[in-house]
């Protein structure tokens, strides 16, 4: 909403640079240069990709682009802290996951019941007879976050925080190939440079 969707497209991509640049900051990760070549090539790809010309359209306001910033900003520095901390603790993808989870709970928590929350009306509608299936499809959708944040955690404490961003975000790219095909869309040229970026990244 704050700002436009090439801004947007470009911060999607390029998530693994301040992983990598955070990882180095930090001096929890050293790199070799085939890593860095990889990262520029599907940083570059998808963003060919994603691109779209806007005509006229949105301008990037200042908090969108405040807010842009500091989300890739957290996104450098929480994965190679995580991994320090495991390092540190060696404590297992489990134990840092429950972690992680346990101060999400604490902060969500108290925002859903503040003065300003919806904790109580959002537990109320959800538990309404009325509404028995939307239950269901919580608690379906809370198995699966579940099991993918089992394979997140196990991820980041096995290979490392730009791999597990390197399939975060390259999961995305396919995901949208895929559909691309599925449904057979047209790719621009552009589009197919793009696409041989990721692959050969």
């Amino acid at each position: 909403e704050f700002v436009s969707y090439p801004t947007q497209a470009l911060a999607k991509s390029s998530k693994m640079i301040p992983v990598m640049l955070g990882g180095l900051l930090l001096g929890s990760e050293r790199y070799s240069l085939l890593q860095y070549l990889q990262v520029v090539l599907v940083t570059i790809g998808i963003t060919i990709f994603q691109w779209k010309s806007s005509k006229g359209g949105q301008d990037n306001g200042v908090l969108g682009i405040t807010l842009l910033l500091g989300s890739l900003l957290l996104d450098g520095l929480t994965g190679p802290r995580q991994k320090i901390i495991a390092r540190e603790t060696k404590c297992t993808s489990f134990q840092l996951m429950l972690g992680c989870n346990a101060w999400a709970l604490l902060f969500v928590t108290a925002g859903l019941f503040s003065p300003w929350g919806e904790g109580l009306e959002g537990f109320a509608f959800v538990t309404d007879p009325a509404n028995a299936q939307l239950l269901q499809y919580v608690l379906s959708f809370s198995l699966c976050s579940a099991i993918g944040s089992n394979v997140v955690f196990f991820t980041l404490k096995e290979l490392g925080p730009l791999r597990l961003t390197l399939i975060t975000t390259t999961r995305k790219f396919f995901t949208i190939f895929a559909s691309v095909i599925w449904f057979g869309h047209v790719l621009t040229s552009l589009q197919w440079l793009g696409v041989a970026f990721v692959l050969f990244g």
